[in-house]
C-alpha cells in the first residue's frame, strides 16, 4: 500500500483514463457537474473485525478542485453519522483520531486539509493501515489494508 508509488501512478494516469499501479487503482475522469478533471486513487482491503468480517473495504484518496480528501467505503452498514468514531493507525504508529465525515452508513471522509496531509504523510512510508469505526449500535468494525 506504499503511497510512494501513488505519485508515479498519478503521473501514469495523466495519459490514460484509468490504470493500476502497485495495488492501487487510479481513475481520472471529469466531474459530471463541473466538467473539471478529478483523480481518485484507491486500494482494496478487508474487514477483519466486526459483524462483516472478511467482507471487502476500500480506502482511497480523491482530488477535485485541487482539494484532496481521504475516503473509506464499507460494503454494509457499519455506523451512523451521529454515533460513530473513526480512528486509524499505520504500521506500529499510535492510533490517530481525527474528524471524519460520515456521508452515509457505509462511507466516511477526511475533508480538512491538515488531517488529509497528515494521513498522506504517514501513509508515504507505511505498509499496513487499520481503520476502526466504533459505533454505539453497530459495535467495532476494523478494515485492514496492506
Amino acid at each position: 500500500m506504499r503511497l510512494k508509488s501513488v505519485s508515479a501512478a498519478a503521473t501514469a494516469v495523466a495519459l490514460a483514463s484509468s490504470a493500476s499501479f502497485a495495488g492501487w487503482e487510479v481513475s481520472r475522469k471529469p466531474d459530471k457537474m463541473t466538467g473539471q478533471m478529478g483523480v481518485s486513487i484507491g486500494a482494496a482491503g478487508k474487514i477483519t473485525a466486526g459483524q462483516w468480517k472478511s467482507e471487502p473495504a476500500i480506502v482511497g484518496v480523491a482530488c477535485a478542485k485541487n482539494a484532496p480528501s481521504i475516503f473509506v467505503l464499507f460494503p454494509r452498514v457499519v455506523g451512523s453519522q451521529k454515533t460513530s468514531e473513526i480512528t486509524y493507525r499505520f504500521d506500529n504508529a499510535p492510533q490517530v483520531k481525527t474528524k471524519w465525515v460520515m456521508t452515509s452508513f457505509t462511507e466516511a471522509y477526511i475533508l480538512d486539509a491538515k488531517p488529509v496531509a497528515a494521513f498522506l504523510a504517514a501513509a508515504r512510508n507505511s505498509s499496513h493501515l487499520i481503520i476502526r469505526l466504533a459505533d454505539i449500535t453497530a459495535g467495532l468494525t476494523d478494515a485492514e489494508f496492506d
